[in-house]
């Protein structure tokens, strides 16, 4: 760092008017492009860094945006400074979080984890995005911020942000679209989906799933390993295995469940019953839709009338009308059996691969 500089960075640092430190900053500015990174000592870089940090906080947003563009595009941009500007308002912060190279993974989670959604969306737009900063993200992430993550090529996305992403989808079309043409979902996940999208979407999936190995089915659909609530799954499985061998598992013992809010036991039931596994039945009641619900109804020929009832008591108050039972009947009637076939096709086959996992386990 020469002199001239030095003296600079001293008179910016003691200069009261406003318009004369705007006038030394951008000089500064200009002499750092100007010298070549060798001839920066760490302890100037350093002494550099915290005066910028310090007065770029005094600085209008005018100004902090001019900063923001001009180090933003730098792998040498003065770190503290960046790390500084990329809380600051969107309007300064997002070329930082968009392209900058100063700043590191943690630098970016802090950001992920205290800022607004544009920051965010600012952060899932980066040409590269790892994994363990796409999943800050999707812990806050709305459904357009996650529809900017999943469709941006360059962010690794964990099984967990997939998740996220999907339990968003019914109601989001666009996410719904980003998440089929990304080609990022494993088999299970587009099963998820295919009980809540339209039409156009299911045959992508159709299309998506007819071009998977079954090597490639089953690695996917593999099971994660015990969540923190696996117990209460493993006594709610208990539960329902024991209630068809004794010939209670019917829809009185349904509508009981649900009457009693146990949705463990209800999801275990419900997955004995149609022989699906336990989180695709858990998705299909989440579904507010009710058109899941209808799908696998269908497919497993169950009768309307246990349809309307489930659907009544899942929806509560709002459903328990004549009107409400009625176009619940209308839903059923008009919910194509082929269609509903070819849902049951993902859910029962990550069932199967399931079960053969613990088979080899055992």
């Amino acid at each position: 760092m020469t002199a001239s500089t030095l003296q600079k960075l001293v008179a910016l640092a003691r200069e009261p008017s406003s318009e004369k430190r705007r006038r030394l900053l951008r000089e500064v500015t200009d002499l750092f492009f100007e010298t070549p990174p060798e001839q920066r000592s760490q302890a100037e870089a350093d002494h550099f860094d915290v005066i910028l940090s310090a007065v770029a906080d005094e600085m209008t947003v005018e100004v902090r945006q001019e900063l923001a563009r001009r180090f933003s595009g730098s792998p040498e941009a003065p770190r503290q400074l960046m790390r500084h500007l990329a809380h600051d308002d969107i309007s300064v912060a997002g070329e930082i979080l968009r392209r900058s190279l100063a700043l590191d993974d943690d630098d970016l989670i802090s950001v992920a984890r205290s800022e607004t959604q544009d920051h965010l969306q600012a952060i899932a737009s980066r040409t590269e995005v790892s994994e363990r900063v796409s999943n800050a993200v999707g812990e806050r992430a709305d459904p357009a911020t996650m529809k900017t993550l999943v469709g941006n090529s360059g962010a690794a996305l964990s099984r967990r942000t997939l998740r996220r992403a999907v339990d968003q989808a019914p109601g989001a079309l666009d996410l719904q679209d980003t998440l089929i043409q990304s080609g990022a979902l494993p088999p299970d996940l587009l099963a998820q989906m295919y009980s809540f999208v339209e039409q156009r979407l299911r045959e992508k999936i159709e299309h998506r799933a007819g071009e998977v190995s079954e090597a490639a089915i089953s690695r996917a659909l593999a099971p994660a390993g015990p969540g923190q609530d696996a117990d209460t799954i493993a006594e709610a499985e208990s539960f329902a295995r024991k209630a068809r061998a004794q010939r209670e598992l019917d829809a009185g013992l349904l509508a009981r469940l649900m009457r009693e809010g146990d949705r463990p036991r209800l999801f275990a039931c419900f997955a004995v019953l149609t022989d699906i596994d336990y989180d695709a039945a858990r998705g299909v009641f989440d579904d507010p839709s009710n058109e899941a619900l209808a799908m696998v109804c269908k497919a497993c020929r169950l009768e309307r009338s246990l349809f309307v009832t489930i659907a009544i008591l899942r929806n509560g108050e709002r459903a328990r009308n004549v009107r409400a039972a009625r176009e619940l009947a209308q839903l059923f009637n008009r919910t194509p059996l082929a269609e509903a076939e070819r849902a049951m096709r993902f859910w029962r086959l990550r069932k199967a691969v399931a079960e053969n996992a613990e088979i080899h386990a055992a």
